[in-house]
C-alpha cells in the first residue's frame, strides 16, 4: 500500500493558524481522498480542528494532542507584548527544547510519514530533518521574524537553525520580509479562506437584524486579548450598530451577539457582517478579504507580522489601520461603513482578489507525488 500520511503540525496561538490548515486540510482531502493527514496541535485549536473536520473518517484524519510553541504574552491595557514575561517564557522554552525536539522524532519515527508540514511550529523541522523526512512551512511569518523585535538577537539562532531545515516554504501573503526558506523549493500564495455558505450568511443576518436597519459589526480580536479592557469603549454604546464577537467575550449589551462556542464556522459570521474590525491576524483579515469586507484593523507596534498584513492591505487600499486609542473613539453607522466600502473595494478593484487556496493545495500534491515516487 503506498504511503500518503502527512503529519501537519498547528501553532499553539490563537485559533488563526488551525482556520487556514482546516481550509487546505478540507480542500485536500476532497480532491485527493487518499491522502492520511495526522494534525497535532495544543488542546484549544485542536478541538476546533476536530470539530471542523469532523466530516472525515478517522482513516483520513487522525488527531494528537501536543504543545508546540509559547507565542505571545499580552499586556492586558496596551495589548502590546510583555516582554519581560516573555523574555522568562521563552528562556523556559530554550530550556526544555532538546526535550521537545526527541519527542517528536521519536512519534514521527513511529509514525514513518511521507512527509511533515507545520504553520508554523519550528521544532518539527528540525525533527524531520533529523529523520530524514521532507518538511514543507506554510505561513505569513515565523517565529523568527515575530520575535526579531522583542528578544535579543543572540537568542534566536535556535529558531533560524530549525527553520533553516525546512525543505520547502508556501509564503503567504505578508511573509515578503522573511528569509527565503526552503531548501528545495519556495513557492507564494494570496489570500484564501475556508468556503462560506451562503445560506448560512443570510441565516445569520435574518437573525441579528431581520429589518436591514443596522449596520452589522464583526469585532474579532481574538483569544490573546484581554476583552475587559477594551469592554468600555464608547463605540460599543452605539445602538446603530449590532456587534458580532467571539464566544469567549464578555459583554452584556443587547446590541452585542456572541457567536456560539458550539458553532466552528466563524467565515460566515464575517460574510455576514457590514464592517470587520480586527487585528491584522491573518486569517480573519483573509475571510473579510476574500468576502469583500472594508476592514478596520488595529494597528500594534510589537507584532511584525501584524505590521506587514497590515501594509499589504493598506497598499492595496482594503483597510484603515487605527491605534487602540482611535478604535476606542470610532463612530459606526451606515454613512461611513458606506464610505469605508466605496474607498476600499473601488481602490482594489484590479487587485487579485481570488482565492488562492488551490495554489497551496497544488504545491502540496506535487511534494507528496514527488515523495512518493522517490520511494
Amino acid at each position: 500500500m503506498i504511503n500518503t500520511k502527512v503529519c501537519w503540525y498547528v501553532s499553539d496561538y490563537g485559533y488563526g493558524h488551525a482556520a487556514r490548515s482546516i481550509a487546505i486540510i478540507r480542500k485536500w482531502l476532497q480532491s485527493h481522498p487518499t491522502i492520511q493527514i495526522i494534525v497535532c496541535a495544543s488542546r484549544n485549536p485542536l478541538t476546533f480542528l476536530q470539530q471542523s473536520l469532523a466530516s472525515f473518517s478517522s482513516s483520513c484524519v487522525q488527531f494528537l494532542e501536543i504543545s508546540t510553541e509559547m507565542g505571545y504574552i499580552l499586556d492586558p491595557v496596551s495589548l502590546e507584548p510583555n516582554l519581560i514575561q516573555m523574555r522568562e517564557r521563552y528562556r523556559q522554552y530554550l530550556h526544555s527544547w532538546r526535550k521537545r525536539v526527541q519527542m517528536e522524532k521519536q512519534f514521527l519515527r513511529q509514525q514513518r510519514p511521507l512527509c511533515v508540514v507545520s504553520d508554523i511550529s519550528p521544532i518539527p523541522f528540525l525533527a524531520a530533518d533529523e529523520l530524514g523526512i521532507p518538511s514543507v512551512g506554510i505561513s505569513n511569518f515565523t517565529w523568527f521574524t515575530a520575535y526579531e523585535d522583542i528578544l535579543p538577537a543572540h537568542q534566536l539562532d535556535t529558531l533560524r537553525t530549525a527553520y533553516s531545515c525546512m525543505d520547502y516554504f508556501i509564503a503567504l501573503i505578508g511573509a515578503e520580509q522573511e528569509p527565503r526558506w526552503g531548501r528545495m523549493g519556495h513557492a507564494n500564495s494570496g489570500f484564501f479562506s475556508r468556503e462560506v455558505h451562503p445560506e448560512e450568511v443570510h441565516r445569520i443576518r435574518q437573525m441579528v437584524d431581520p429589518h436591514r436597519k443596522k449596520t452589522i459589526v464583526f469585532y474579532g480580536m481574538g483569544m490573546s486579548i484581554d476583552h475587559e479592557a477594551v469592554s468600555a469603549h464608547p463605540f460599543w454604546s452605539n445602538e446603530e450598530c449590532i456587534f458580532l464577537v467571539p464566544s469567549h467575550m464578555s459583554n452584556s449589551r443587547s446590541n452585542v451577539m456572541r457567536i456560539p462556542a458550539s458553532y466552528p464556522e466563524s467565515q460566515n459570521y464575517v460574510a455576514a457582517a457590514d464592517v470587520v474590525i480586527t487585528k491584522p491576524g491573518w486569517s480573519t483579515v483573509s475571510e473579510a478579504y476574500c468576502n469583500s469586507k472594508p476592514m478596520i484593523l488595529l494597528r500594534r507596534k510589537g507584532f511584525r507580522e501584524d505590521r506587514s498584513t497590515l501594509d499589504v492591505l493598506e497598499r492595496e487600499g482594503r483597510c484603515k489601520g487605527l491605534a487602540l486609542s482611535q478604535l476606542s473613539d470610532l463612530r459606526l453607522n451606515f454613512d461611513f461603513v458606506d464610505r469605508l466600502t466605496q474607498e476600499q473595494i473601488q481602490q482594489s478593484s484590479n487587485s487579485e482578489a481570488g482565492n488562492s487556496l488551490m495554489t497551496v493545495i497544488d504545491h502540496l500534491q506535487q511534494i507528496v507525488t514527488k515523495e512518493v515516487h522517490r520511494v
